[in-house]
């Protein structure tokens, strides 16, 4: 990979603050033991060699299987093919091909240009071989991790999946690598290719490739799919697979792989342990499998821990539920839940679940990635927190509950001495809950003469003395509170006699019964730069509401305008039903028709920053049924029974992720409004889809479930005429039994046309829409086609 002359003065600044003799003599005894007992096996020195400070930990913000894009490329896949780099360094500068500099701090240099300057999150190369012949331990997850070295941008091939990065120090466009380098090389090339099963000799070896779509003249690296290819040798050049690129110059690889070739040979019969494991493994196909056979014809290698488990060890059991388990090189400790890990934010919390240090079992890189990474975990149900702010919250259903004053904290009963202090971004992992306001019963007055009184938290006015007396209320029990405070509570039915009193709320029930029945979803639009203006309107009146506090009320067609920030949130309620809001600032233009633009949206509006993406976004927040209708993943033309199908898989695709707090983990927001997700258009699509309004309404309620859980209802435009398994194409969480409906293996019906750019723009798992609009029009039910291409699911009305 060539190294930008950013690198070069980066390297260099690192490079000189060190002394030549320590790094001789620091990289000399390292090379003293560069292979394991007399054998040709390499020893890979870990990471931890130059990740040697807690500084450079914290630089690191990459980790697979973390944040992953559902459409995006793989995180971990079968090695393939091994890419060979040098540093492409100034050749005229004294640091550049100097066996008296340190390699260590090199490796930091590069790591620093990667992580902080490119954006990467960690280094990009998989091992470094230093001028002494040491093999370091680059990027972080172990064997199959995608890497960050070789991307093709003119063809959006993404040669990260599925290949090796070598880092040779030193540029050798003009010169020849010194002769340890070579044997290193041969040496690590011969263990890549046995672990992996790979021919270092194979010259014409075909792998597909991750291609992103090429969109506004730009790759989309947030999608993709295995829709390219190669053909070319197991060991190649930077230059091999890039054109015009020389990395890495001279490097004879013709020698590389015949020396690698030789090695491999000599790895017959040998089984592998780590010091103090009786246990010993087989590694083949990247993978770790206990040997349980007669070892008598075997030679046992005692390999380094971290190099041992760079491998996924399969014959491990699944963790059982409630396991506390962290990284052999990460001072993180998980809670094991449903398959997932949950961090554990801090010790204060660690002790105030009473965990037992004890139990906390330490895993490899590779192995803790298994379990995909899940929300942190929170504080004890009914504890009192606060972060640096004087803000309170009570801990209900994982969720932190503001209380909203000292009146209502001390009339609940609650201590100060209980409150915890906890740092901010623990408080961050809380999302937000419902406001924590006085109990139903209570009597309440603001600066006004009005008393009211307190039920399911909204407040009911007493229109008369008379009546407060009647029904038996004490003058001395009202509570004062402050306008923003009153405001807290919703206005409801006023008490005008006994009768008003007895029915209170019967028909406020019904009606919150149905909407707490119906989810809400919320919906990311768009986001904006801090500091840049934002603008609303509406065809009716609409309350605004600042951190949370009434704000003011705006009428039909009054604009709206603020100024964004970091700090201040603003949310834009709805007064009458039929309200629809309009941004006149965001466009979303069908291709088709740019005179229309779909900034129109049904329920609340809502600007606020986000600490995890940190951006400041415009969040559509409504009801899942109402999100459905501006779903616009059909044709309005298309089949009827279709349209019923997918807009059923596109319920339980939103409902499944608004359970699981969202598909960003601690974002701000359930689903995006893109492809990623679902499209997403609002009222504009609604109103000129009436077909899909109407399979909206007839399927209300109905979800897919499987096992008797809301399955992820993915779809793609054409499976190409096969459905792909959703465990080859993610990985991670996906290859669970509970993903078992997406197995694939599932056939389009005969009679069904591809279009094969839509295949190559496709992930092919779940529904396949070219194969179920054509059973639509073979007359299967949408209950048939979701069972076809979902097998073992069932249809279920939730609400």
């Amino acid at each position: 990979m060539k190294i930008f002359s950013v690198l070069s003065v980066i390297t260099l600044i690192f490079l000189n603050l060190i002394s030549p003799s320590r790094a001789g003599f620091l990289a000399d005894d390292l090379a003293k033991d560069l292979v394991y007992q007399d054998t040709k096996i390499p020893k890979i020195l870990p990471r931890s060699t130059w990740e040697n400070d807690e500084t450079l930990k914290k630089l690191m913000a990459w980790y697979p299987e973390e944040n992953k894009e559902e459409n995006g490329a793989p995180d971990y896949f079968n090695i393939e093919r091994i890419v060979t780099h040098d540093m492409g360094c100034d050749v005229g500068n004294p640091g550049c091909n100097n066996k008296n500099r340190d390699p260590i701090e090199l490796i930091q240099g590069i790591y620093r240009y990667h992580t902080i300057t490119k954006g990467w999150g960690d280094i990009g190369y998989h091992y470094i071989i230093d001028y002494w012949g040491n093999i370091y331990e680059g990027r972080y997850g172990g064997n199959g991790v995608r890497g960050a070295h070789a991307y093709y941008d003119k063809k959006c091939d993404n040669f990260n999946v599925g290949t090796v990065g070598i880092l040779l120090m030193g540029n050798y466009e003009n010169a020849q690598l010194p002769e340890t380098m070579y044997k290193s090389l041969a040496r690590l090339v011969a263990w890549i290719s046995y672990t992996n099963s790979l021919n270092p000799l194979d010259l014409s070896h075909y792998s597909e490739i991750w291609h992103a779509p090429k969109i506004g003249g730009e790759c989309d690296t947030s999608q993709g799919s295995l829709s390219s290819s190669y053909t070319g040798p197991v060991i190649v050049g930077h230059k091999d697979i890039e054109a015009g690129n020389p990395d890495p110059g001279k490097v004879d690889l013709s020698r590389a792989r015949q020396e690698a070739g030789q090695i491999l040979s000599s790895y017959d019969n040998y089984l592998f342990t780590i010091k103090g494991d009786s246990k010993a493994y087989t590694i083949k196909d990247g993978q770790l499998r206990q040997f349980t056979s007669d070892r008598s014809n075997y030679t046992v290698i005692v390999l380094s821990q971290n190099q041992l488990n760079a491998f996924l060890n399969i014959s491990a059991s699944t963790l059982p539920e409630g396991s506390l388990v962290k990284s052999y090189t990460r001072d993180t400790v998980y809670l094991i839940e449903k398959n997932k890990r949950r961090p554990i934010s801090s010790l204060q919390l660690f002790n105030l679940k009473k965990y037992n240090w004890n139990n906390v079992k330490s895993l490899s890189d590779r192995e803790l990635a298994i379990y995909p990474l899940s929300s942190p975990v929170v504080y004890p149900e009914g504890a009192l927190i606060k972060g640096s702010g004087p803000e309170i919250y009570l801990i209900e259903n994982e969720k932190k509950c503001h209380i909203t004053s000292a009146v209502v904290f001390e009339r609940l009963g609650y201590k100060w001495k209980n409150v915890i202090t906890v740092n901010d971004e623990e408080l961050l992992n809380h999302p937000m809950g419902e406001t924590v306001l006085l109990p139903d019963g209570t009597l309440i007055k603001g600066l006004g003469s009005e008393i009211y009184l307190v039920k399911e938290n909204k407040k009911h006015w007493i229109k008369t003395a008379d009546i407060f007396i009647k029904l038996g209320f004490k003058w001395q029990n009202v509570v004062n509170l402050s306008t923003s405070e009153l405001n807290q509570y919703a206005l409801a039915a006023a008490i005008g006699s006994v009768a008003d009193f007895k029915n209170l709320g019967k028909e406020e029930t019904s009606q919150e019964e149905i909407a707490i029945e119906e989810p809400l979803i919320r919906v990311g639009i768009y986001s904006i730069e801090s500091g840049n203006n934002f603008r609303i309107k509406a065809n009716g009146p609409y309350e605004v509401y600042k951190n949370g506090e009434f704000l003011s009320i705006k009428n039909k067609d009054e604009l709206f305008e603020i100024k964004t920030d970091t700090q201040n949130s603003f949310k834009f309620v709805p007064k009458t039903e039929g309200t629809i809001f309009e941004l006149p600032l965001y466009e979303d233009r069908p291709q088709w028709n740019l005179v229309l633009n779909d900034n129109l949206f049904r329920g609340n509006i809502e600007v606020k920053y986000s600490d995890v993406s940190k951006k400041v976004w415009v969040i559509n927040e409504l009801g899942l049924e109402n999100y459905l209708r501006g779903v616009a993943e059909a044709l309005d033309e298309h089949p009827v029974e279709y349209l019923k199908a997918m807009i059923t898989a596109a319920r339980s695709y939103a409902i499944f992720h608004v359970e699981n707090n969202g598909k960003y983990p601690g974002e701000i927001f359930h689903l995006r409004n893109w492809s990623n997700d679902q499209v997403y258009k609002g009222y504009g699509f609604e109103k000129r889809a009436l077909n899909i309004v109407e399979a909206a309404e007839s399927t209300k309620g109905l979800v897919i479930t499987y096992n008797g859980k809301i399955v992820r209802g993915v779809y793609s435009s054409d499976s190409g005429g096969v459905s792909k398994d959703a465990c080859n194409v993610w990985g991670g969480v996906f290859c669970s039994s509970d993903y078992n409906y997406l197995r694939g293996g599932v056939k389009d019906p005969v009679g069904t046309e591809h279009n094969q750019s839509a295949v190559f723009a496709s992930h092919g798992v779940g529904i396949s829409a070219v194969g179920a609009r054509v059973l639509a029009n073979q007359g299967k039910t949408y209950e048939e086609i979701l069972k076809y291409y979902y097998p073992g699911v069932e249809i279920k009305k939730l609400y």
